[in-house]
């Protein structure tokens, strides 16, 4: 496993590095990542790679972030429950009816 720490990678080297990285076929592990402002493709990239560590120079973007974050945590928990609970359904009434 490699680690790669990026700062800056909305931007076009950071994203075709990124893209490498991917494309390589190596087990990377994006540990942290920098960036100015809060763009929509560093939220997808954040999203899509998992960070260690996100870092953002403006306190305010920093903030709303976590927050988003958190509700997606939050979101993502609750679809795996009811996932949970609609199959533990299926298996109940599939066996009664056999």
């Amino acid at each position: 496993m490699k680690n790669i720490a990026i700062l800056g990678s909305t931007g076009s080297i950071g994203r075709q590095t990124v893209d490498v990285a991917l494309a390589s076929g190596a087990f990377y592990c994006f540990r942290a990542r920098g960036e100015t402002p809060a763009t929509r493709c560093w939220r997808k990239q954040i999203e899509a790679l998992s960070p260690e560590l996100a870092v953002l120079a403006d306190e305010a973007a920093a903030a709303r972030l976590k927050a988003r974050a958190r509700r997606q945590d939050a979101h993502r928990r609750w679809s795996r429950r009811l996932r949970s609970r609609r199959q533990h359904i299926r298996r109940r009434t599939s066996s009664s009816r056999a």
